[in-house]
């Protein structure tokens, strides 16, 4: 991997993010695909979701991420 590849997956991150319910009354359900790799992953809840995005940006920046700073919003 490039110096400049390396840079911009650092500073950039690209998600599709898709959202659906298994019944009319049912939990959000959520999935991303990673624009730059394909890569899939699921979540069974927002919350999930959330933790992971969060995750993602705070490693892409070198720190953290506290699961809780997430869901105790």
């Amino acid at each position: 991997m490039s110096q400049a590849t390396k840079a911009l997956t650092a500073t950039y991150q690209s998600y599709l993010v898709r959202l659906w319910q298994d019944a009319p009354t049912g939990a959000w359900r959520a999935s991303t695909e990673c624009v730059q790799t394909h890569a899939v992953t699921h979540f069974a809840d927002l919350d999930a979701l959330f933790v992971f995005l969060g995750a993602q940006a705070a490693a892409s920046q070198g720190e953290t991420f506290a699961v809780r700073e997430v869901l105790s919003k």
